[in-house]
Formats: structure tokens, C-alpha cells, sequence
């Protein structure tokens, strides 16, 4: 069996892979001078999930059906538009964590401080909460009866 490891750095993302041979190789870099803020391994339905922060041009986010050989661009999640063109809007900085949940939900939590959920694979976001204390972990599980 293969093991994998994959590595979010400043500089890109790296895959460490073990063969059957237990012998121990690492790729090219993935999104090669750009910082990986989060890496989320494939789960049953196939996908992967990358963040990136491209500092002026923000936060953005890949899926992956393939293992990480081909990536595609996903829509980020982003804060709701004010109705008033002289509100200042929060702007998402950095994606800082990804999980699961149920159903083939995708979940983000957000600096600054939000929580989003995509229905669709990250094609599209809900807002679920904004002005929250900061998020540094998004975990699913069941509730076991006291």
C-alpha cells in the first residue's frame, strides 16, 4: 500500500509518497512560489482541496479529482456584499481551515473570523456566521448519547 503525504508551504505544495518498496520520493511542487495555507486529503467522494493566499489578489481555493495531477479553480468563500456602496465590506484573507461534513458538504472556516458551507464541491458558499472570535478548528463527528 502507498503511503502520501502531502505538505502545504510558503512555497508551494509538495507530495511525499512511500512506494510498496518503502522507499520514500518527493515531487515537483504544486502551485510552484505560492503559499498553501491548507491541504485537505481526499475523503470517499474523490476530491482534494488546496487554499492558497495570493496576499493582494486573495485567498483562493483548487479541487482536485485525480490525486492532485490536474487542479481546478474553485470559487473561495467570501463574505456577503453590503447593501451600501459606502459600507466597508470584510474581505476574506486567508482560507485557514477546510473539513468535511456530512452529505458531501465542504466546510471554511476564515481570517478574518467566519464560517462558510458549500453545498456543491466549492462551486459556491453560504455564509453561516460572521463577527465570531476566531476559528482555528472545524471538526465533525457524532454526538454519542450520554
Amino acid at each position: 500500500m502507498t503511503k502520501v503525504c502531502w505538505i502545504g508551504t510558503r512555497k508551494g505544495l509538495l507530495k511525499v509518497q512511500q512506494s510498496e518498496a518503502g522507499i520514500w520520493s518527493l515531487s515537483a511542487p504544486d502551485f510552484t512560489g505560492e503559499p498553501v495555507t491548507m491541504v485537505l486529503p481526499q475523503n470517499g467522494s474523490g476530491s482534494m482541496y488546496v487554499a492558497l493566499n495570493l496576499g493582494h489578489f486573495g485567498p483562493k481555493l483548487h479541487r482536485s479529482d485525480d490525486a492532485g495531477i490536474s487542479w481546478q479553480e474553485c470559487t473561495a468563500p467570501g463574505f456577503p456584499k453590503l447593501k451600501s456602496a459606502s459600507d466597508a465590506a470584510k474581505s476574506v484573507e486567508i482560507i485557514w481551515i477546510l473539513e468535511y461534513g456530512a452529505d458531501h458538504e465542504l466546510w471554511a472556516g476564515t481570517v478574518p473570523a467566519g464560517l462558510f458551507r458549500s453545498k456543491d464541491r466549492g462551486d459556491s458558499w453560504q455564509s453561516l456566521a460572521v463577527n465570531l472570535a476566531a476559528i482555528y478548528c472545524v471538526k465533525f463527528g457524532q454526538l454519542q448519547p450520554v
